[in-house]
């Protein structure tokens, strides 16, 4: 899939909305995100890294898309700015 057609089939899949994750973090460092406009996206791990956190949920999103593309295109594709962060603790 080239990038162009990655672009047409993620806009296809969003109807073109931004989305955003909530992410619960646990005291172990654990967290799960989930994404508020399409709940059947969701990622988790267990550490704090934030890149590593964002890069884990735009790779939930093209999975869930069904979009394959080399790993250079995904910012492209994808912005951090959809990502909502440090929504609280859970014990």
């Amino acid at each position: 899939m080239n990038i162009e057609q990655a672009k047409q089939t993620l806009r296809q899949f969003t109807g073109k909305q931004i989305l955003t994750f909530s992410v619960n973090r646990f005291e172990d460092g654990a967290w799960i995100a989930n994404c508020d406009q399409i709940p059947a996206i969701t990622t988790c791990g267990d550490f704090s890294d934030e890149k590593e956190m964002e890069n884990l949920m735009k790779d939930a999103v093209l999975t869930a898309a069904g979009v394959e593309v080399d790993a250079e295109f995904v910012d492209e594709l994808l912005y951090d700015a959809t990502v909502k962060k440090d929504i609280g603790v859970t014990a």
